[in-house]
């Protein structure tokens, strides 16, 4: 189940179960430049994060990894992928299916 860390009050999910469902996630479409993020995992603790984003209407996950760290600025260099547009109630249904460790 999705938990709280003590140290951390952002939203973590929770590791996949052992029958998750696999999401396939594609190279962002730029589709639209500036989604409002609506939900969002914790960023820091982990080396992988999600957003749940709304665009004209149409709904899309976010994921975010961190692939390395730039060896000149020390940033970090995240990778963005991203789900098939789709409507409110099966992006919250995939969102919960996330948080609750039932897909990756």
């Amino acid at each position: 189940m999705a938990r709280f860390l003590t140290e951390c009050p952002a939203l973590h999910p929770a590791n996949p179960n052992g029958d998750y469902l696999e999401i396939t996630w594609l190279e962002p479409t730029g589709r639209h430049k500036r989604p409002r993020t609506q939900a969002q995992t914790c960023t820091m603790c982990r080396p992988e994060w999600y957003e749940l984003c709304m665009a004209g209407g149409l709904w899309v996950i976010r994921r975010h990894k961190v692939a390395g760290q730039h060896q000149v600025a020390g940033d970090r260099i995240i990778q963005t992928h991203e789900t098939e547009f789709m409507r409110e109630k099966d992006a919250y249904a995939l969102w919960s299916d996330i948080v609750y460790g039932r897909a990756r």
